[in-house]
């Protein structure tokens, strides 16, 4: 499939567990740290990554742009999503490393462990979620193939 700026906002607004963020002159959803705005005067659509950053919203990468046109809005949020979980776990494990070479703090390191546990628990929540709307789109593949 191939979508546009203005169908993916479309399906982040049809999207029950998107968050309503609208303003004044736009309207916003984010869904798993993954925020998508369009102007209502120019229907002007960008879509951000909110996990990195720092205080202000990083526009997502051209690449990233052509994987939201190619998948569409859930697909795009999910993969997306997985690869902050990857970057995050990556460098809670540099921490760990870290810590382990050098202070040793006992009470830092078991922070550390369950910050990669919770972080691998919501990694884990996603690629079911993400499994699981690629195994129906198969399945509805198939169908249409069988009725042809």
């Amino acid at each position: 499939m191939c979508y546009s700026l203005i169908d993916i906002f479309n399906q982040a607004k049809e999207d029950e567990f998107s968050a309503v963020l609208d303003g004044d002159d736009f309207e916003a959803r984010i869904l798993s740290g993954i925020r998508i705005e369009q102007e209502i005067a120019t229907q002007n659509t960008i879509i951000h990554n909110t996990t990195i950053g720092g205080d202000f919203y990083r526009e997502i990468t051209p690449e990233q742009y052509e994987m939201f046109y190619d998948k569409g809005w859930k697909i795009g949020v999910y993969v997306l999503s997985l690869s902050n979980y990857r970057r995050k776990l990556e460098m809670i494990e540099s921490n760990i490393k870290r810590e382990d070479n050098t202070r040793k703090n006992a009470k830092h390191i078991m922070n550390l462990k369950a910050s990669r546990e919770r972080i691998m628990n919501s990694y884990s929540k996603i690629n079911k979620k993400l499994n699981k709307i690629i195994k129906q789109q198969t399945n509805d593949n198939k169908i249409k193939i069988n009725k042809n």
